[in-house]
């Protein structure tokens, strides 16, 4: 590992190794949870997500996925969803304004989303632990529509 690290540093790519793999690729998660497939259902930047309109569905899909997060025993950087919130609406969803996500890409595209591995695996895992996740079953069964019924070109 640390030979492969040593290679991406040398190509100017900051990386650092993390014992906890889960946790890494959670807090990676939360950021396409959150806004990919509203953007996408929207037709809209990732900037979108910031809607006085949006806000409220975003925040109810962290709150979900940092629930079933805690119950998997995955510690997140962030104590709380609302920590989270704070950085996802003033530094990741500013710093991603004007881009569109790839599950827009992919469903302007006809193709599979990816959100049976993002909303969808958030769905089943609480499913296990009895936690509720409506806002998260909801965008998933919106977008699998999406993905079954593609608009005419």
């Amino acid at each position: 590992l640390d030979e492969l690290i040593g290679i991406i540093r040398s190509a100017g790519i900051p990386v650092e190794a993390d014992g906890d793999i889960r946790s890494g690729k959670w807090a990676k998660a939360l950021l396409n949870i959150a806004v990919n497939p509203i953007c996408a259902l929207l037709a809209a930047p990732v900037g979108a997500a910031a809607d006085e309109d949006v806000r409220e569905t975003v925040a109810g899909l962290i709150r979900e996925t940092f629930a079933v997060a805690g119950a998997e025993g995955v510690h997140l950087p962030w104590a709380s969803a609302g920590d989270y919130l704070a950085h996802l609406f003033t530094v990741q969803v500013p710093d991603f304004a004007a881009v569109y996500p790839s599950m827009y890409y992919d469903l302007q595209r006809g193709r599979r989303t990816e959100i049976d591995l993002l909303n969808g695996y958030v769905v089943r895992i609480g499913e296990r632990h009895g936690i509720e996740t409506p806002y998260n079953r909801c965008i998933a069964g919106l977008v699998r529509y999406a993905e079954a019924h593609p608009e005419p070109s």
